[in-house]
């Protein structure tokens, strides 16, 4: 079982037996959520105050839903099924929409409205991750051929792309990739090792 911790650390988002649970580590219990749906168990984020969540429903889309089940959920990918990667400090989540073998990286708002595409090509981009300096954008691609784990510009994202994993990851689906909170370490899985970069 993987999962998220919430920005100030006092929860736990986690996937179990086809169902988000959020598990309170003051309180020591755990909280069924919503239904999960196909993925991974990772493809559950927070909101940046830590009173929201963005998951993988059990249709394959997007999800955003308050811990505190003040309101009810809402889809915000549309028509376009989606996992989360990160929810960006400035509202908007980032998430890769998946397309057959291939997923491309887009962002929305929380509330829903058309989704905006970040990096869209003929091979696969996903995983991405802002910088917490909010100047980088590391993600999966597989533009070269075997996934790599590459870093552009989050600015300026017509610049090239910087490769990062020479030795490939594997297999998709790409790991998550983690910044350190200084923004100079990148975090990833490579053949089931941990690699910092």
């Amino acid at each position: 079982v993987a999962g998220r911790l919430s920005p100030v650390g006092s929860r736990l988002v986690y996937k179990r037996a086809g169902a988000w649970w959020v598990f309170d580590l003051g309180l020591g219990n755990s909280d069924s959520l919503a239904a999960a749906g196909p993925g991974r168990d990772a493809d559950a984020v927070w909101s940046p105050d830590g009173k929201r969540i963005a998951y993988t429903g059990e249709d394959g889309h997007l999800w955003v839903r308050e811990v505190d089940r003040g309101k009810p959920p809402v889809r915000t990918s549309g028509d376009m099924p989606g996992r989360p990667t990160q929810w960006l400090a400035d509202g908007r989540i980032l998430f890769d929409v998946v397309r057959g073998a291939n997923s491309d990286i887009y962002v929305v708002r929380p509330e829903g409205g058309p989704p905006e595409p970040i990096l869209h090509a003929d091979w696969s981009e996903s995983d991405g991750s802002v910088s917490p300096d909010g100047k980088w954008l590391a993600y999966v691609s597989d533009s070269k051929g075997a996934p790599q784990v590459v870093v552009r510009s989050w600015t300026q994202l017509g610049k090239s792309e910087m490769p990062i994993s020479l030795d490939g990851v594997g297999v998709r689906p790409g790991p998550t990739v983690l910044w350190s909170p200084d923004s100079r370490t990148l975090f990833y899985e490579a053949g089931r090792r941990l690699r910092a970069a």
